[in-house]
């Protein structure tokens, strides 16, 4: 206050886990800050504050010229690093001078009427409230409706009176952030985000979505203001069935076709293609892009290595080309035939993924290939392909 006294705004206790009762007494201390900076995030995040303990260890591992030792167990480091995300300066108190953090279990003091701090409050709750009334859903009908609300009530029971050791399946989702669970007004909220009733759910994503924002940009607004479990769903469905975003949603521009350069000369780029299986094989389909000239093999398997081979013979008969053009088949891109293609200087070019027609030449070809071949090969025996 002001004058300098000390009036508490709100308390907040737990009780510890099996495994937190087992923690040594620095780390059920620093534990105890580390709930309570957390369960208080709205009041001190962004700001400057005193954080008094009757702990002395912890000023020196919390305070401003931080003494880790050298074992210092790693749960202590990590809610150090916690810690440092917040404006704080912390100090030592007595155990006898520091009664007022042990408030929820001491006889209480008898009630003190402050006329002003009432009045302050009055004017505070007053501007507040006529703000939210001129929202399209205010606190006081979330208030009402997470009363009647048959998953809210039950969570909103529990943040009050304490959390059973076990709760039903779909609590669950809560009673993982039950230590971030906390009631303004008669509202769940879960850190600053108003947790909303199920009734509620879909005229407060419609209102979100009134300036029809997309999936990435609502789910970035909404977060700032409300939560309710599975709610990225729900906005991606809302953004999916609006008929404005559907048909004002700008569509990928065409990018124009460029069609293949004709080579110059024999050779100089190579497609590349397997056909198959049929006839019981994979074949390996090689035009040259200037005479249409075809060569096929036989693969009994088309790894990369099987692929060079085939064609180091072929390139020692009829010499290297300065291109060739592939699809995306891990044959091609694996770094074995990257290497070999570096090696002997050729440019490897690769079709756009999903689109073979950039391969086109060798698609038709190996469409010729099949056309032309299952028509002889029928109710003959198998014949060898060189």
């Amino acid at each position: 206050m002001p004058n300098g006294d000390e009036h508490p705004i709100a308390y907040a206790s737990r009780t510890l886990s099996p495994a937190e009762k087992k923690y040594s007494q620095i780390e059920k201390e620093a534990l105890s800050v580390i709930y309570g900076v957390k369960k208080f995030h709205q009041y001190l995040w962004g700001r400057s504050f005193n954080l008094i303990t009757d702990h002395r260890p912890l000023v020196t591992l919390f305070g401003e010229h931080k003494h880790f030792p050298m074992m210092a167990a790693a749960r202590i480091q990590r809610w150090a690093i916690i810690l440092s995300a917040y404006d704080y300066h912390i100090m030592y108190r007595k155990a006898e001078d520091h009664g007022n953090a042990d408030g929820l279990s001491r006889i209480p003091l008898p009630e003190i009427t402050d006329v002003g701090t009432e009045a302050i409050s009055a004017n505070i709750n007053t501007l507040l409230t006529n703000h939210l009334q001129e929202a399209p859903l205010n606190a006081a009908q979330i208030a009402r409706m997470t009363r009647t609300d048959q998953e809210l009530s039950k969570v909103f029971r529990y943040v009050m009176e304490g959390w059973p050791i076990e709760v039903s399946d779909d609590l669950k989702v809560f009673y993982a952030k039950r230590d971030e669970l906390s009631v303004e007004q008669g509202c769940l909220l879960w850190g600053t985000r108003v947790i909303v009733p199920f009734k509620f759910r879909k005229s407060v994503l419609q209102e979100i979505h009134s300036g029809h924002p997309g999936i990435v940009k609502m789910k970035a607004l909404t977060r700032k203001y409300v939560w309710w479990p599975k709610i990225d769903t729900d906005i991606e469905r809302v953004c999916k069935e609006c008929q404005i975003c559907q048909q004002e949603q700008r569509m990928p521009s065409h990018v124009p076709l460029h069609p293949w350069e004709f080579p110059g000369e024999c050779w100089k780029r190579l497609h590349v293609d397997f056909a198959g299986p049929f006839l019981n094989n994979m074949f390996m389909i090689i035009v040259d892009a200037h005479s249409k000239w075809l060569e096929v093999f036989r693969m009994s398997q088309i790894t990369s290595q099987a692929t060079i081979t085939r064609l180091k013979r072929l390139f020692s008969a009829y010499g290297l080309p300065e291109q060739i053009v592939t699809d995306n088949a891990t044959t091609f891109t694996s770094d074995e035939f990257q290497r070999f293609v570096k090696q002997n200087g050729i440019m490897h070019t690769r079709s756009a993924p999903k689109h073979p027609a950039t391969n086109g030449l060798a698609e038709r070809y190996v469409q010729t290939f099949k056309r032309e071949t299952h028509p002889h090969q029928a109710g003959l025996p198998e014949t060898k392909h060189s």
